[in-house]
């Protein structure tokens, strides 16, 4: 009787427990979405145009009346202009003779860092002692800067979060490391001690800074002589701590001419290991002289992808900015100054069991200048669709460090802990990019927006993926499917006609976004009442192209976008002024062939190549129309440009 109550009872658990060890051991069904991409203005940390703003006027004599950030001010441009950096130049004139920073300075400063905090901006810091090449006295000794390091010390650890970058600073007119008489000689040449006094000024200041905190030098030969080696970074080296780690670059006079006025002493030396180097750390500064070609689109947008530059001062040089405008360009540097990453495409599990990991893939394209420079966890986020209640889980996979996308394709494969206590029920799945730092952590500002469409919540930061995942036995809630064979069609000058089909039964509407021109910048262009399938846009203008995209929606989320269908109004753009000389479509490059539409016939040139320049193509015609194939591209981001007699014209083409 022992023995058969005993194998009752294990009868029992094993019909108990069988289903939850086959849910946890057969491999769970998943679903792969495809995601739009946009190429709209976004507002991420870390990246972009700067602000730049000087703690003291007054050029050769500066004042004494210290000048405070405007939080107000900073919140405009975040949120206006997207401008997510501000350069702080605290200029410490009044200290030259003295061993410390005073209290009252350093409050100044903590005031100013609590505004760009509250602001939800970052900034890069740099010091200096005076703010002309004809001050009466450039810098202090080293001794000095170096007491002068020490008294900031507890400043500047308590608002590492909000530093992206330290320019080295503190030596001669600006902090730019050339005018100085205390830290080179005579005709501003250096010999071993002065070598050995910056050294350790850099040192000291990295000493005091938060790690993920580089400091960057002026010149490729400074940084070489900081680290001590001509060597670059490697990928083995990045971001492991150490001193060569940390030294960026930062360029104050960027595209003036060969050298940069003096920034490169062997261009080809330099260029290529600024090249390597700036893969792995922040890159910046300004440009300083439009008075050559230098600075015009077709030599700007190759170097700053070959240097990865992660800022750029929106202030000066403006003149090489109307250039960009000009030539066409400025859009481009807008949106790739820095990272930018969109998701093309995610495999979720549709069903998950508590307690146990569930597998998860995704495929990115960065398509900026540069990697992020910070690192920042990635999190899976579950919300309830009845209680709304939220789940953070930590993503571990392949390629799950951030800072190494660099431009090019991304593939992630990895796994998250469903928790034990997760309560039963349907769940929608987000992507969550937080800041590292605990302060920041929960501020929306401070989190990665990917560039596709319609996936950002705003008030959360979170990037939906439209999907839902069923835990345990599930739940109410469910997603609309995907309206299907949308098409675009030309009906007048200002008129074009959609069709689609209604693939659900369960939509509240349907959301409609349009782009105009070259390209996907994509804005909301209508929402509809659920069971149609038409529409008519009639706000279009004249003689111009238009791309459509449409989702379902209801009180769960939204389907994923339908592909796109594109179309042109009849006649003749009346929009003559800055036009484009070829719209290329679709970009990005999809699926089916690349076409490249010019403004009039003409005998013109054409190459595409990638950013390291390695031709893919190239070809001479005086048709309006040049259709490419797509089977000559791989996923990644490439450079399409367009000579006609002396004038140059660069795009950038992405292929997902």
């Amino acid at each position: 009787m022992k023995q058969k109550g005993f194998h009752t009872h294990l009868k029992n658990i094993l019909i108990l427990v069988l289903p939850f060890l086959a849910a946890a051991l057969l491999p769970a069904q998943s679903t792969t979405h495809q995601y739009q991409a946009t190429s709209a203005l976004i507002a991420n940390p870390e990246r972009g145009w700067y602000d730049d703003y000087y703690s003291h006027s007054g050029g050769a004599n500066l004042g004494t009346t210290y000048h405070p950030l405007s939080r107000r001010m900073m919140v405009e441009s975040r949120v206006d202009d997207k401008i997510t950096l501000v350069l702080r130049l605290f200029y410490l004139h009044e200290f030259l003779e003295l061993d410390q920073v005073s209290a009252e300075y350093l409050q100044r400063m903590q005031s100013d860092f609590d505004s760009i905090r509250a602001a939800g901006v970052k900034c890069i810091v740099r010091f200096a002692y005076s703010a002309s090449q004809s001050a009466a006295v450039w810098d202090a000794t080293p001794e000095k800067v170096y007491s002068h390091i020490e008294s900031l010390r507890e400043v500047l650890q308590a608002n590492g979060d909000i530093i992206a970058g330290v320019q080295a600073g503190f030596i001669g007119a600006w902090g730019e490391w050339y005018y100085t008489k205390n830290f080179a000689k005579p005709g501003f040449g250096t010999d071993s001690t002065h070598q050995a006094n910056r050294r350790t000024l850099v040192e000291k200041l990295l000493e005091i800074l938060p790690e993920h905190v580089s400091v960057q030098g002026r010149t490729p030969a400074i940084m070489k002589n900081l680290a001590g080696t001509t060597d670059p970074i490697s990928a083995e080296e990045a971001f492991d701590g150490s001193f060569k780690s940390r030294i960026g670059h930062h360029n104050d006079c960027f595209l003036a001419d060969a050298t940069d006025y003096g920034t490169y002493t062997k261009l080809e030396a330099d260029l290529a290991y600024l090249g390597e180097t700036t893969k792995y750390t922040i890159t910046g500064g300004e440009t300083c002289d439009a008075s050559n070609n230098y600075s015009d689109c077709v030599n700007s947008i190759p170097r700053m992808s070959e240097l990865h530059w992660t800022y750029l001062n929106r202030d000066y040089n403006r003149a090489v900015y109307r250039k960009w405008e000009e030539q066409g360009c400025l859009g481009e540097v807008d949106i790739s100054l820095g990272y930018r990453i969109s998701l093309v495409s995610a495999t979720l599990a549709d069903s998950a069991v508590p307690g146990s990991p569930v597998n998860l893939s995704f495929r990115f394209l960065s398509s900026g200048y540069a990697a992020p420079t910070q690192y920042k966890p990635i999190q899976v986020v579950l919300t309830h669709t009845v209680t709304g209640e939220r789940s953070l889980m930590e993503y571990s996979g392949t390629n799950d460090d951030i800072r190494f996308w660099l431009p090019g394709e991304i593939q992630s494969e990895g796994t998250v802990d469903i928790p034990a206590g997760l309560p039963e029920g349907n769940y929608t799945v987000a992507l969550r990019f937080p800041d590292k730092d605990p302060q920041l952590a929960e501020n929306p500002a401070y989190s990665i927006q990917l560039a596709n469409a319609g996936t950002w919540e705003e008030e959360s930061g979170i990037n939906l993926l439209h999907h839902i995942v069923t835990v345990g036995s599930g739940g109410e809630g469910s997603l609309p499917l995907a309206p299907a064979d949308l098409e675009a069609t030309t009906v007048s000058e200002t008129q074009i006609d959609l069709t689609w089909s209604d693939g659900s039964d369960d939509e509240t509407g349907f959301e409609i976004m349009r782009a105009q021109g070259e390209g996907n910048s994509w804005e909301s262009l209508v929402t509809l009442d659920p069971d149609v399938e038409t529409f008519s846009d009639t706000v279009a203008r004249k003689g111009t192209y238009y791309s459509y995209i449409i989702r379902a929606v209801n009180g769960y989320g939204a389907s994923a976008w339908s592909d796109s269908a594109t179309a042109a109004t009849l006649g003749v753009s009346v929009q003559h002024t800055n036009m484009p000389s070829m719209e290329i479509f679709p970009n990005p490059l999809k699926g089916g062939n690349l076409t490249i539409r010019f403004g009039e016939r003409a005998e013109r040139q054409v190459r595409i190549t990638t950013l390291s320049g390695m031709l893919i193509y190239t070809t001479s015609t005086r048709e309006t129309n040049l259709e490419i194939d797509r089977g000559l591209f791989r996923t990644g981001v490439y450079l399409v440009t367009l000579t006609r007699g002396n004038d140059r014209e660069i795009r950038k083409l992405v292929v997902l």
